[in-house]
This record gives structure tokens, sequence and C-alpha cells, in this order.
């Protein structure tokens, strides 16, 4: 059973390399090699608006960094 995405995000928010580790997880997601076809684009764009959510509504030490993160995902999904 795989993760959810705001499992991995908790830990990846916790770790001390939070910035690369949510980076690398929204970079895979955006990647011209993942989004190979249009079901594969639609599946990563409902986990880049669920990731977008996260950050939004995340209230912790990196709050400025999560919002940044919201911000760039809403740019990228219009």
């Amino acid at each position: 059973m795989m993760p959810k995405i705001a499992d991995l995000l908790d830990d990846a928010m916790n770790g001390p390399d939070y910035e690369e580790r949510v980076s690398f997880l929204v970079g895979g997601l955006v990647s011209e090699f993942a989004n190979d076809t249009p079901e594969q684009e639609a599946a990563n764009r409902a986990y880049l608006k669920e990731i977008s959510d996260y950050c939004r509504k995340y209230t912790g030490e990196h709050e400025d960094f999560a919002r940044r993160i919201s911000k760039k995902i809403g740019k990228y999904l219009g």
C-alpha cells in the first residue's frame, strides 16, 4: 500500500532536508516524463492539488516555505 500524500509531506516537512524532499516530490509530478499519458497527467494534477492544499493549510516551523510551494503549484495548475 502506497503512503498517502499527506503522510509523505508530514515526513518531509519534519526532516532536516525538508526543502529538497518536498521539491523532489513536486518536481517528479511536473516532470515531462511523469505526464506521458492524459490519465497520468490528470492523476499528477490531482496529487499536486492535494500537495498545494496541504501546504496552504500547513502550520508549523516551515510555514513560509509551505506557502511558497502552494503558490508555485497554483501557478502551474493555472
